[in-house]
């Protein structure tokens, strides 16, 4: 085994059971998790959690990810058609 290889090998993640993983991210993602949420997430849930995940580590506002639509919506045919995808859209610019 080459030295690179080696060094792959030494440091893994902890794996953690879903009541300790439920039980650390208690005091990250609010409201909390639960384990039905970990057993069956809701795109909602994951957002959420993503949404939270990305303001704590990157510093950014909930109004800089929440960002509305543009001025320029007002020229869109059908401007509440994209009313829930900006905000989504600006989360996904993040990670």
């Amino acid at each position: 085994m080459s030295q690179g290889q080696q060094g792959l090998q030494a440091f893994s993640f902890p794996v953690l059971k879903p009541k300790d993983l439920v039980e650390s991210m208690q005091s990250l993602v609010v409201p909390p998790l639960t384990m039905d949420d970990l057993r069956a997430p809701s795109p909602m849930v994951v957002e959420r959690v993503y949404r939270q995940f990305v303001m704590l580590l990157m510093g950014v506002t909930d109004q800089e990810l929440g960002i509305t639509l543009p001025k320029a919506a007002k020229d869109f045919e059908y401007p509440q058609l994209h009313e829930l995808s900006v905000p989504s859209v600006n989360l996904m610019r993040y990670l």
